[in-house]
């Protein structure tokens, strides 16, 4: 049974609902025998609240003194068996007018089924009645009318029935004249109950209204609104009824549908654990849904106030947020939508997410309503998150210190052991000490790619790998970068082919260090991986916009190819497409997988297509930015040029290039009858990379000759110096003096550099490798800063190969102390793990003028084996001009050194 608290909700919620619908509610408590009306009720009986000392006085006055006992009969017959009662009666106005009010009610027992309370509401049916009244008039023209209309005899027998009856059942009027309405259209649905009122009405010759679920003749059910009243003739007596039936079908199924939804919804919000609840600041009265009792931990029948509510907010910042939040709604009418931490009354501490928001009339707030969502396991997920991100940022950071520290240790030896082969090599050594300090430096360059590849993998998994960008000559960086790996394809036995033809003389802007890694990566790999054949390489420029441009490229092998099921594989970390391919041609596995994710944070990608057994495709794209022409695209004298290449894919690239330049070029099995042949002969190209028997033939046989001499160009991978000095010793030296050595694999570029040679009467460019005229800015003394006695050695070695002048610290103080005494230094070469005073704090008193004024701009290059993105930025945040990290080659501390003592001083480092 429901208890007076259940009541008070039901009818604070009833007269919400019915306040706009013309509706009056009456409240009758039995025990106290009080009548309470709402403001509609004084309404409908035409009578002002204090008009009378009670609501049950104005009742009892107002009732038809013809309908009062009725009424009343009514009332006490509901009390002793009924729980609803529907009652007619007339009222009077104070004016003297009739109203016919109809009254629903309901009533509510005590557990002993003893009535307690009388819930009941009033409505005006007087416009009913009068229309009511008017249905017999309106009969003649029932038939015109789209509603069903049956007209029966006293007993319920159809006697006539309007088209839209038939319109809507589907049965004619000869199929329901002479038989009761309910035998053919009352089914299996049909509510009994709503049958027997019916019955009963006809029975006591009353009126009804109801609504039903009928049949119609091809069995479909539908919803009809029946009203039924008696029909009269001229005498005042009673003859029959007369029936309207509305149809209701689509009303009643979208109830059922709303009513669906509803259940839905209560459903969901028990699933989703969200409570609802209300603020009525005119009353004081709070009200909470049976969730947000629960979410609060306490019982049913717990009557929340406001203050109550607020003191279940934790103290602190959620209770003080919400104190915010309800100042504002009631003040300024601001929602809120926000996650507080509440208190329950079982001491739990949950998270909910609250939103309120405040409901404004006449400018004034006179009520809060809201919700609240449980929301505590998502939070504790969040925070479990939150902690397991702090573990692996910590973890990330130790591993990365650990890297560090493990790179610098694994590099100091490192260079100090390559440092002193470099300088090996520098003396004379027989061919087989010179093989083996080689293969010495292989396998070190080998551990040291092993080493980038980890600490690269780990910049780009720990997102802290930092891309450059600066404008480079794309055609340079393509060739200097393949360069190198053409001896090794050269010992194999295979052919590099590089076609930079539709990347000739433009600029591009980007990180040229990452683009020549992601080559050197590709390429090195299809080189490992193929024994013949050869590994071509062609890189072309896609125009996305105005100002940027996709560089694509491909790598394309004869290799041994890779399986289908592999391809897949290839590109995760630490993964080899056959285990036993590590044995054969090592590696750690990381090379395709950092390859791939430099590609993707080049704005591009990295695909691969392959056939095991044939070889393999990889194609890359990388976003540059900026393209601009660099110089106007070289062309040469129109010329011949005789080549004795005679592999198909070098000789076609050759002569790719060669028209691009204006220039023909004609493979020659008979140089000395071709050279008396040919007109416009600008030069001769012998290959030395595979047919070193042939070329030497060709040069002794020139060497005999009274031939008119011209410029010779022999392509190989060998050492230049070393293959020149043996050429002057073999052939005549007119003829030597006329010999340039080209690196293999042949540019676009590198070709047109020899040959303008012949266009302009000018001496062949230096493009062997070996020492040429001595930089000028290699005129300089350097300061050498490092403490380890072996690392001093090495680099000494270096600096006497470079003909340099050098002076020695070993730590920061000593550099200062020096650079006071000392007006000459040019250059300083900066290690940064020192003690007394590190390379960090000696370049910053550099800087600062500690050394002198004009040491204040002096280059400062970082020698050191910290190879780490951070050690490279804490480098230039101390004021270093370059980095470089240990192991370093001569070459690389030349090309470095020349290029800071070329730049202009800066009094901002």
């Amino acid at each position: 049974m429901a208890n007076n608290d259940d009541l008070n909700i039901i009818l604070e919620r009833m007269i919400v609902a019915l306040t706009s619908s013309g509706i009056g509610v009456f409240d009758l408590l039995l025990p106290e025998n009080r009548l309470n009306w709402d403001h509609r009720m004084y309404e409908l009986y035409g009578i002002r609240r204090g008009d009378f000392s009670s609501a049950y006085e104005a009742w009892k006055h107002s009732v038809h003194p013809d309908d009062l006992n009725q009424a009343r009969s009514e009332f006490y017959s509901a009390l002793s068996d009924e729980s609803q009662f529907h009652s007619q009666f007339r009222i009077v106005w104070p004016s003297g007018e009739t109203r016919h009010i109809e009254s629903r009610t309901s009533v509510f027992r005590d557990a002993d089924g003893a009535p307690v309370r009388i819930v009941g509401t009033n409505i005006d049916i007087t416009a009913k009645k009068v229309a009511d009244a008017m249905v017999q008039k309106l009969s003649r023209i029932a038939s015109q009318t789209a509603n069903v209309v049956i007209m029966t005899d006293l007993e319920g027998i159809t006697e006539w029935v309007n088209e839209a009856f038939a319109n809507l059942t589907g049965y004619v009027a000869e199929e329901i004249v002479g038989k009761k309405p309910g035998d053919l259209l009352q089914g299996k649905d049909s509510s009994a109950d709503v049958v027997s009122t019916m019955s009963q009405a006809l029975a006591s010759k009353n009126s009804f209204h109801v609504e039903i679920i009928n049949y119609r003749k091809d069995g479909s059910a539908y919803w009809v609104e029946l009203r039924c009243e008696p029909l009269f003739d001229d005498q005042q007596q009673q003859i029959g009824f007369m029936s309207i039936g509305l149809d209701i079908d689509r009303r009643i199924r979208h109830e059922q549908q709303l009513v669906q939804q509803n259940e839905l919804l209560l459903t969901m919000n028990q699933q989703s654990r969200v409570g609802t609840w209300e603020v009525d600041l005119q009353k004081d009265k709070c009200y909470w849904s049976e969730m947000t009792k629960e979410i609060h931990k306490v019982p049913v029948n717990f009557e929340p106030s406001l203050q109550t509510g607020v003191n279940f907010y934790k103290e602190g910042a959620s209770r003080e947020l919400i104190q915010i939040c309800f100042d504002r709604a009631v003040n300024d009418g601001i929602p809120w939508d926000e996650e507080f931490e509440l208190t329950t009354t079982t001491g739990e501490e949950v998270w909910v997410r609250g939103l309120g928001q405040a409901m404004i009339k006449d400018g004034h707030c006179e009520r809060l309503v809201g919700s609240f969502q449980d929301i505590n396991d998502v939070k504790l997920a969040e925070f479990a998150l939150i902690e397991a991100k702090d573990r692996a940022e910590a973890a990330t950071h130790v591993k990365g210190e650990f890297l560090a520290s493990m790179s610098h240790e694994i590099r100091t030896p490192i260079n100090r052991v390559t440092g002193m082969l470099n300088l090996l090599q520098r003396n004379t050594l027989d061919k087989h000490q010179s093989h083996l300090t080689n293969m010495a430096l292989g396998s070190f360059d080998s551990l040291l790619g092993v080493i980038n590849d980890i600490l690269d993998f780990s910049r780009i998994e720990s997102g802290q790998l930092a891309i450059e960008n600066s404008d480079f000559d794309i055609e340079d960086l393509v060739t200097n970068a393949i360069n190198p790996l053409a001896l090794t394809a050269q010992d194999k036995g295979i052919n590099l082919l590089l076609d930079t033809t539709e990347i000739a003389d433009v600029t591009l802007n980007g990180d040229p260090g990452r683009i020549r890694q992601i080559l050197t990566n590709l390429v090195s790999n299809a080189v490992k991986f193929t024994h013949k054949g050869y590994v071509y390489i062609h890189l072309k420029l896609v125009d996305v916009n105005q100002d940027q441009s996709l560089l694509v490229g491909e790598i394309v092998d004869t290799g041994i190819g890779i399986p289908n099921n592999k391809l897949g594989d290839i590109f995760e970390s630490f993964t080899q497409v056959d285990t036993s391919t590590t044995g054969i041609y090592g590696g750690a596995g990381l090379g395709l997988a950092i390859t791939r994710n430099l590609c993707r944070l080049l704005g591009g990608d990295l695909k691969v297509e392959s056939h095991l057994g044939k070889g393999s495709r990889f194609a890359f794209s990388i976003q540059t930015k900026s393209i601009q022409p660099q110089h106007s695209k070289q062309t040469l004298k129109r010329s011949t040029v005789l080549s004795t290449i005679a592999d198909k894919e070098t000789d076609q690239l050759l002569v790719k290039f060669a028209a691009s330049l204006g220039v023909n070029i004609e493979f020659s099995s008979d140089v000395l009858r071709d050279i008396e042949q040919k007109e416009n002969l600008s030069a001769i190209l012998l290959d030395y990379q595979q047919q070193r028997a042939v070329g030497h033939q060709v040069l002794r046989e020139l060497s005999r000759s009274n031939q008119t001499l011209h410029p010779i160009y022999i392509i190989d991978a060998k050492d230049t110096t070393e293959l020149q000095t043996d050429l002057k010793t073999a052939l005549d030296t007119r003829i030597a003096e006329n010999v340039t050595v080209l690196l293999n694999p042949i540019g676009r570029r590198s070709l047109a550099r020899a040959l303008q040679s012949f266009d302009d009467k000018a001496p062949t460019p230096n493009q062997t490798g070996h020492p040429g005229k001595r930089s000028e800015n290699l005129d300089r003394k350097v300061l050498v800063v490092e403490d380890n006695l072996i690392n001093q050695l090495v680099v000494e070695g270096y600096l006497e190969s470079l003909e340099m002048e050098y002076v020695v610290a070993g730590n920061g103080l000593e550099a200062l102390n020096l650079l006071r005494q000392q007006s000459d230094i040019s250059v300083i070469l900066m290690d940064c793990h020192m003690p007394e005073m590190d390379g960090y704090d000696a370049t910053r008193a550099i800087r600062n003028g500690d050394a002198g004024a004009r040491y204040k701009t002096v280059p400062i290059i970082a020698l050191t084996a910290n190879a780490m993105a951070s050690d490279r930025g804490k480098c230039f945040d101390a004021g270093m001009t370059e980095f470089l990290t240990k192991p370093v080659s001569p070459e690389q501390l030349e090309e470095k050194i020349v290029y800071v003592s070329a730049q202009p001083p800066n009094s901002n480092q």
